[in-house]
C-alpha cells in the first residue's frame, strides 16, 4: 500500500489545515503523526540525517572543489552553508521550546 494511502487511512496526518504546518519562522513541521513516535523524535530524526548525509567528506570534497573552482559559487556556498547551519540551530532551538512547553503543561497539570 503506497504510504500516502496508508496515512489517509490510518489517521496519521496531523494537520488538516496546510498553514498549520509552517512554522514562524519558515520551517516545515511533520505532516504525518505515527502511533507510538513523538513529533520531537521524528524532529530529532531529521536533524540527525541532515548531519549525517550532508557532512559526509565526499560531498564536503566536491563543494570544496566547486567552491576553488568558480568565485561566484564560492560566495553562493558560503551563503547556503550559512543558511544550512542556521536552519539546524533554529530546529534545535525549536525542539528544546517545544519540549518546555510540553514539561510546563506536565506540571501544571500535576
Amino acid at each position: 500500500m503506497p504510504r500516502l494511502t496508508q496515512a489517509r487511512h490510518n489517521g496519521w496526518f496531523a494537520k488538516k489545515d496546510k498553514t498549520e504546518l509552517v512554522e514562524a519562522h519558515g520551517f516545515q513541521q511533520s505532516a504525518l503523526e505515527y502511533p507510538g513516535i513523538t513529533k520531537e523524535e521524528v524532529f530529532e530524526s531529521v536533524d540527525r540525517f541532515y548531519r549525517a548525509y550532508y557532512l559526509r567528506p565526499k560531498p564536503i570534497l566536491r563543494i570544496i572543489k566547486t567552491m576553488l573552482e568558480d568565485k561566484d559559487v564560492f560566495v553562493r556556498r558560503c551563503r547556503e552553508g550559512f543558511e544550512f547551519f542556521k536552519s539546524l540551530r533554529q530546529r534545535k532551538d525549536d525542539l528544546a521550546a517545544a519540549r518546555q512547553r510540553a514539561s510546563a503543561v506536565e506540571s501544571a497539570s500535576a
